[in-house]
């Protein structure tokens, strides 16, 4: 089927019910400073202040992935404690202006760099601190079929995590159960979701 429209005519607009993606009006990011990824990555208000609540027994938490600092921040709210971790020098910025304008710098000490180096020295220091982990799932062009815990955390941060007393993984949909590392104790696993995301 062609359809020839003459000239200055359009197509008219389908019922906003039938389009692919309703628009969201008047909504802006809770955090003031975000870069692109931010924008498209950031933790849903909501949702971090969930995870805040669900790691509030522990008082201290390490944030080896911190991005633009939305979860840290929720955390920090909390009242806890949190070490956040960022590699990005211009997305740390992003992270350290947003604590500050939501009133605590205080509560997060900011570390320039890989999770890698960091997450060993900073779960020995402190044995008692649970772990957050919301590392890079590969932005707009995330593997949306399947993916393997192996691809998210790196291996060098398993026998860190193993000697956390708790671990919080937020991850894509797409992750596949099956490939979640044995810590010594089971993973709970729970879907969770933006009303006004595409997708969870």
């Amino acid at each position: 089927v062609q359809v020839g429209l003459g000239p200055g005519e359009r197509l008219p607009a389908g019922p906003r019910g039938q389009r692919a993606r309703p628009r969201a009006r008047g909504t802006r990011p809770w955090l003031p400073f975000l870069d692109a990824q931010g924008r498209y990555s950031l933790t849903p208000e909501a949702l971090a202040r969930e995870h805040a609540e669900m790691l509030a027994p522990y008082r201290t938490v390490i944030d080896p992935f911190c991005g633009c600092g939305g979860d840290a921040i929720a955390m920090a709210q909390a009242g806890l404690e949190v070490f956040a971790v960022e590699s990005c020098p211009e997305r740390l910025a992003l992270a350290q202006k947003n604590a500050e304008a939501c009133g605590v710098a205080g509560r997060i000490h900011f570390i320039g760099d890989q999770a890698e180096r960091q997450l060993p020295t900073l779960t020995a220091q402190h044995p008692e601190a649970a772990v957050y982990l919301d590392p890079p799932w590969g932005g707009v062009n995330w593997e949306r079929d399947r993916q393997g815990f192996d691809e998210l955390v790196p291996a060098a941060l398993l026998p860190s995590l193993a000697a956390a007393p708790q671990v919080l993984l937020k991850a894509p949909r797409a992750l596949d159960p099956e490939t979640l590392p044995d810590l010594g104790s089971s993973w709970r696993v729970r879907p969770a979701w933006n009303p006004r995301a595409a997708s969870p």
